[in-house]
């Protein structure tokens, strides 16, 4: 993440990282060729050249060296990574998520993006049918927030709860 400046680069030789898997794809609210990678301090969106079958908690060491690092609509990326620049580690690894309100999430978006996190005492909202698919308005006492649910998510359709909700998802960005 240190190493964008603002504009497409590609990373230079010799750079590995080590992370755990915090998508799931399995249930269909990612591409099957992206994931998110998280470390002990902070995300980053890969996108393979091909699908992955990486599983959520799966540890990933990951060869990034001459892979482009850019944003896409917003969200930075190591985009077009071939499969065979990973290998797997250890899995069932649990990533404990950042306890954040929605006012600290929005005004520190760039230290939270493809992050865990958990927003706490959450109220939701929708002005149709009252399921996940698409936008959904989440608000605490500090603020409110977007909150995308993909079409082919498994729970996509399912109704989201009328009551107050502690919320566990990935921060992410689709054009600011």
């Amino acid at each position: 993440r240190e190493l964008f400046t603002g504009t497409t680069i590609n990373i230079s030789n010799n750079y590995t990282i080590h992370g755990v898997v915090i998508s799931d794809k399995d249930n269909g609210n990612i591409n099957a060729q992206n994931l998110f990678l998280q470390d002990e301090t902070a995300g980053i969106a890969i996108r393979f050249s091909v699908s992955h079958n990486y599983k959520l908690g799966q540890e990933i060491e990951l060869n990034i060296s001459n892979q482009e690092l850019s944003e896409f609509n917003g969200l930075l990326q190591i985009n077009n990574v071939p499969l065979s620049n990973s290998k797997t580690g250890n899995s069932g690894i649990v990533i404990v998520p950042k306890i954040v309100d929605i006012l600290t999430l929005s005004n520190n978006f760039e230290n939270f993006e493809s992050t865990l996190i958990r927003i706490n005492n959450v109220n939701l909202s929708k002005s149709s049918d009252g399921t996940f698919e698409f936008n959904v308005l989440a608000n605490d006492k500090t603020g409110s927030i977007n909150l995308f649910t993909n079409t082919k998510a498994t729970f996509a359709k399912e109704l989201f709860p009328n009551n107050t909700v502690d919320l566990v998802v990935i921060a992410s960005e689709f054009n600011g």
